[in-house]
């Protein structure tokens, strides 16, 4: 609950939620500061675009049970550390 209440100001949003739908909008947010998030299987990978070329890992999850689980952690993660 915590966490969804860290997503909820990170969006400047009253309330907290946890759809799917929900989610892809904090996915964009974080895309649209100039990152990238790629979700594949039970993975999440937040990348810092340094060029057009070079990537650097910001968030590695790969202990999630699934997608919205990966996905989830990988975004509180990326928040927490925008927050140092």
């Amino acid at each position: 609950m915590e966490n969804n209440k860290l997503i909820a100001e990170f969006m400047g949003w009253d309330k907290d939620n946890t759809s799917w739908y929900w989610l892809m909008l904090v996915v964009e947010k974080i895309e649209s500061l100039g990152y990238e998030v790629q979700i594949r299987n039970t993975d999440c990978i937040i990348f810092q675009l340094l060029d057009t070329l070079k990537y650097k890992p910001i968030v590695d999850i790969s202990s999630g049970s699934g997608k919205m689980d990966s996905t989830y952690k990988a975004v509180v993660e990326f928040i927490k550390l925008k927050q140092e």
